[in-house]
């Protein structure tokens, strides 16, 4: 079974001001105030980019989740 904890949010993709959060982190308040977790925010365009890249690939080779 492939288990993956990162995270990434890109905000405002293909804009000019566009910026990438990417880590360990859940968002939640044990996460962010209890926990050792690892994250990173830049505004790299190539480092956007590639990540952007895959997260496009993950979503396009999806199946929608039936509960």
């Amino acid at each position: 079974m492939l288990y993956i904890h990162a995270k990434a949010v890109v905000a405002d993709a293909g804009m000019s001001d566009e910026q990438m959060f990417v880590g360990s982190e859940n968002f939640s308040a044990a996460s962010l105030r209890r926990n050792r977790e690892l994250g990173l925010r830049t505004a790299s365009k190539p480092l956007i980019s590639a990540v952007s890249a895959v997260l496009n690939s993950d979503f396009a080779g999806a199946t929608a989740f039936k509960s």
